[in-house]
């Protein structure tokens, strides 16, 4: 029996117990109150399993419900990157001028800038430091009551542009662990979660899985917060702000290099997606597939990223090599960052991070571009410039260079398939395509695209 059958039999038999309803029963006022009951609790059931489906990770369609799941399992996606380069510093004055790292810059539009290194200038002398477009928020506060997993929030405007919190309590600098895991009463551990509100969130310990911050204690969160992508080319000066202003009758900087290279957040799907599927740990070592969530969840902007070992490296090379051995090799292409700024955050990223004896070693992508050869005919309404606008636009987007998460090797009837799904939106009629250093086969360390200049597309009537 159907739903409406089991409500309409219900309530006729709510009915039956009654001699003077009962009479209703059969009556056109009966099935049309059994109809009007169950629509009420058709829709009361839509509503309730609409509602169920946002307690699933997989099937949640809210931000709310993605950013509560992924909260659960402590997982915090990649924050807003900065974009950084290189500015020379030159002293003009009569005394030494001793820079302290973390010095804040400005630019003539107002954009915020520090200097990631300390620098010791004598009279007429000139030295090149990296700088970022970052600046530093405090946030301040004093225990007033000692409990178990202490909370501080961040705003959620100061989240948005969060690129990394350093916290210190009563000026002693805290480490980050993830869960807590290996932390014991005494260990001045604290973990950063991310609620559903989008606000970033730093917790401390319970007393037995890290240190319970005292009455009296005084919490400061140094933020460094960033606009990220953001752009400023070379040969532009910059002017110290703060404290250090009057540095700025006596010295000059000048950008040697373009400031670029910032990112953006992850996006609520890729929330959703590392919350499902990437594997956690505690931020000291990662293993087997690991490597690439690693990598992705802490440097923003890479759009392809290969990871391979000793057995890897030698069928591309031919040759066995005991240099090889413990050896982790790994390259990445960014459309925002280029080959030595990518391994230098690399690099960084593994420092002091060792495990079993590993060693990591960045390989600049070998480029692999292959092309296509397009040609065929449109209907009789068509424009044949116009298909190939459409399908250059389109190949692009799917195929091209800075295009993230696409196929690692893609087969020509893909490419075919792909077309075809396109034929009535550009008005192609027929058409065949070959394509031209095509892959046979996945190889580490090399980044296939599509180069769509070097292509060929070609419609007539």
């Amino acid at each position: 029996m159907s739903l409406q059958d089991d409500i309409k039999k219900d309530f006729e038999d709510s009915l039956k117990k009654s001699l003077w309803w009962s009479r209703f029963i059969g009556s056109q006022f009966v099935d049309g109150f059994s109809v009007f009951i169950y629509q009420i609790v058709y829709r009361c059931q839509q509503y309730a399993s609409r509602r169920l489906q946002e307690s699933f990770l997989s099937k949640a369609v809210k931000d709310s419900s993605i950013l509560a799941a992924a909260e659960d399992r402590g997982y915090v996606g990649l924050k807003i990157s900065p974009s950084t380069g290189t500015a020379t510093i030159t002293n003009n004055g009569t005394t030494r001028v001793s820079l302290p790292m973390n010095t804040s810059l400005a630019s003539n539009d107002l954009v915020d800038y520090v200097t990631m290194a300390a620098v010791e200038l004598q009279p007429a002398q000139s030295a090149d430091i990296p700088v970022f477009q970052m600046r530093i928020d405090s946030v301040v506060s004093v225990v007033t009551e000692s409990k178990k997993w202490m909370e501080v929030l961040l705003s959620r405007d100061m989240t948005e542009k969060a690129h990394q919190v350093d916290v210190y309590v009563n000026g002693q600098l805290w480490e980050k662990r993830f869960k807590f895991r290996n932390t014991n009463r005494n260990s001045k551990v604290y973990m950063e979660f991310y609620k559903s509100t989008r606000q970033l969130g730093i917790r401390f310990g319970n007393g037995i899985n890290g240190r319970v911050p005292a009455v009296g204690d005084e919490i400061r969160l140094n933020v460094w917060m960033t606009q990220g992508e953001t752009t400023l080319i070379d040969n532009q000066p910059l002017k110290f702000t703060g404290r250090f202003e009057p540095l700025n009758d006596s010295t000059k900087i000048i950008t040697k290099t373009p400031i670029t290279g910032g990112a953006p957040g992850e996006s609520i799907e890729d929330t959703r997606n590392g919350a499902l599927y990437s594997t956690s740990y505690d931020y000291q070592l990662a293993w087997d597939g690991d490597y690439v969530q690693f990598i992705t969840d802490n440097v923003g902007g890479v759009i392809w990223l290969s990871v391979w070992g000793e057995k890897d490296e030698e069928a591309v090379t031919g040759k066995k090599d005991i240099a090889n051995i413990n050896k982790i090799f790994i390259s990445a292409y960014s459309d925002r960052k280029d080959g030595d700024k990518l391994e230098g955050e690399i690099n960084g990223l593994f420092s002091g991070r060792s495990g079993y004896n590993e060693s990591y070693k960045f390989r600049q992508p070998v480029m692999q571009p292959y092309t296509v050869n397009i040609a065929g005919r449109v209907v009789a309404n068509g424009r044949p410039e116009d298909a190939e606008i459409v399908l250059r636009s389109a190949l692009v987007e799917r195929y091209g260079i800075n295009i993230k998460d696409k196929p690692f090797r893609v087969p020509v009837d893909e490419i075919w398939d792909f077309i075809h799904s396109l034929k009535q939106q550009a008005n192609i009629r027929e058409f065949t395509v070959t394509a031209d250093n095509l892959p046979q086969e996945v190889t580490v360390g090399h980044y296939s695209y599509l180069d769509i200049d070097a292509s060929t597309i070609k419609f007539t009537y």
